[in-house]
């Protein structure tokens, strides 16, 4: 067997280009949507249906999973991994305010200006109250996750781009107020994902938006606040606004061209095996969690030494893998959702706010056609 490792960006020319010189891989391990950009550039039966396989494992799927595993009539791919995106909090700091982790925006905004605090009394912030970012990827997922808790959302249950809504438009006024000075450490608005995570780890801000990749850094590099790490589903902006956030999600897809199908639907078999599928797993303890259900909840995962350190964290995590979504595909799965959170649009719709000084409508206005040209280009 022979490994063959790609980039993210540059995952599809790799792809496309071993096909066309007769060296198509017989199994594919793709990451966020990449499967269907690969199918809409290469036609129709490009990507082998694993109906069958899909069957012995169907129960194991969450509905979304499944919407977006289904390729013009067929599963063409099968889920390995999901990433949800959950609000980690400081239990002690929370304690010592007098605070309830929140569950609504305004909760969190309150808590938020409560848990920034001069500690010393030497006229300093010491503690920020929540870490946003804008800076890269990260703030996608993000705002992406704020849109999901108000019923907003990139596409439709049709796939169509519905971004510009008054309920995305109150989600994108909300994130950029997370961003004031008596919120957010300075700089938060050049933030990148692991900046935030960092700031979380030293102890600078009381809450941070996050992946669940953080708590192995936590456990290596500030142990001392391990007992106190806790986590919440994304807060919504009233508890009557369906739950909903933002997440990533891996799986894995045969080419129609490979010569052993037969072969690679059994070793499919073996990588969905709970053994198989938590030594591969559990290399990202929390961030990577297994798509199958039985695996996610069993025991074993949750007896790995790191997670066995944050046992409520990984409980909120492995329940918001039932209602986590990519961007562009939050109902059925896009061929271009793989380009839009390539290109960043959801980034960038936020640094035009909180970097370049337009309003959020103007914003969420520019974002919405920029996206609505990409998916009608093709």
């Amino acid at each position: 067997m022979e490994l063959i490792q790609t980039s993210w960006t540059k995952f599809d020319a790799d792809l496309i280009a071993r096909i066309a010189s007769g060296m198509t891989p017989d199994l594919v391990y793709e990451v966020e949507g990449k499967a269907w950009s690969f199918y809409a550039m290469q036609g129709k039966d490009s990507i082998l249906p694993i109906d069958d396989l899909m069957e012995e494992y169907k129960a194991e799927f969450t509905p979304k999973m499944l919407k977006c595993s289904f390729i013009d009539g067929h599963y063409r791919e099968i889920p390995y991994g999901v990433g949800p995106v959950v609000l980690f909090y400081r239990k002690d700091l929370f304690d010592a305010a007098g605070l309830k982790p929140p569950r609504t925006w305004d909760e969190l905004y309150k808590a938020a200006r409560a848990l920034t605090q001069d500690t010393d009394g030497d006229g300093k912030i010491d503690i920020y109250g929540y870490t946003p970012t804008s800076g890269d990827w990260m703030a996608q997922y993000e705002l992406h996750s704020y849109l999901m808790s108000n019923g907003a959302s990139v596409t439709d249950k049709d796939g169509k781009v519905v971004l510009y809504s008054p309920q995305a438009l109150e989600a994108l006024k909300f994130y950029v107020s997370l961003f004031d000075k008596d919120i957010a450490p300075p700089g938060a608005k050049n933030y990148k994902y692991g900046d935030a995570q960092t700031a979380f780890i030293t102890g600078k801000p009381a809450m941070v938006f996050t992946f669940g990749y953080i708590l192995r850094r936590i456990a290596e590099q500030n142990p001392e606040i391990v007992p106190y790490v806790r986590a919440v589903p994304v807060p919504r902006r009233s508890l009557d606004v369906p739950r909903g956030s933002s997440g990533g999600r891996n799986s894995l897809f045969i080419p129609a061209a490979t010569k052993h199908p037969k072969e690679v639907k059994n070793f499919l078999r073996f990588l969905l095996a709970k053994e198989n599928c938590l030594e591969i797993i559990q290399a990202y303890p929390g961030g990577n969690l297994p798509a199958m259900k039985s695996i996610r909840e069993s025991q074993e995962f949750k007896d790995n030494p790191i997670l066995k350190k944050f046992p409520q964290a990984t409980e909120t995590l492995i329940d918001e893998c039932r209602y986590a979504a990519r961007p562009g595909a939050e109902f059925v799965q896009s061929p271009y959702g793989g380009e839009l959170e390539g290109k960043l649009s959801l980034r960038d719709c936020i640094q035009k706010v909180t970097l370049g000084g337009w309003s959020p409508e103007k914003a969420l206005k520019w974002t919405d056609q920029r996206i609505r040209e990409m998916f009608e280009s093709k």
